[in-house]
């Protein structure tokens, strides 16, 4: 919706109360008009905990991401959907953010099992994944697993 673009805007401007603002309008709109179970609500509040994320209230962002998002999508899309992989890696870059390695590649390896089974390993969201459980071996000092994905 034009509401959560604009929300999105002002996020990447670093502006997080515009950014709440109009992520809150749009997420009142949705659960009205939507309903709860809308993967477009879901997507929604997968926005919100992005900016709690990226104002590093963590455990703001996983209240929204895994508590909310992930159940709806888990629910509604179902356990091999792309976006129900994406909400599993946007919960693990918030543990990985927290410096929880072990939390993080929990995570990522659900989802990468997901991309790999669904997308296909030629794919570039798998691609992206591998990617990213590479950076956490590397946080870790694993370099020689961290090569080995890269």
């Amino acid at each position: 919706s034009t509401l959560n673009n604009i929300a999105i805007v002002y996020s990447h401007q670093g502006d997080y109360a515009k950014a709440f603002e109009y992520f809150n309008k749009c997420e009142e709109i949705q659960r009205t008009v939507l309903g709860i179970t809308h993967p477009d609500y879901a997507s929604t509040l997968n926005n919100i905990a992005l900016v709690y994320s990226d104002q590093g209230d963590y455990a703001k962002a996983l209240e929204y991401i895994y508590h909310k998002c992930e159940e709806i999508q888990r629910t509604v899309l179902g356990i091999t959907h792309p976006d129900y992989a994406s909400t599993l890696n946007n919960i693990a870059l918030v543990y990985s953010d927290q410096g929880d390695y072990a939390k993080a590649l929990e995570y990522y390896h659900k989802c990468e099992e997901i991309r790999r089974t669904v997308l296909g390993i030629t794919h570039p969201d798998y691609a992206k994944i591998l990617n990213n459980i590479a950076v956490v071996y590397s946080d870790q000092g694993e370099y020689r697993h961290s090569i080995i994905l890269r």
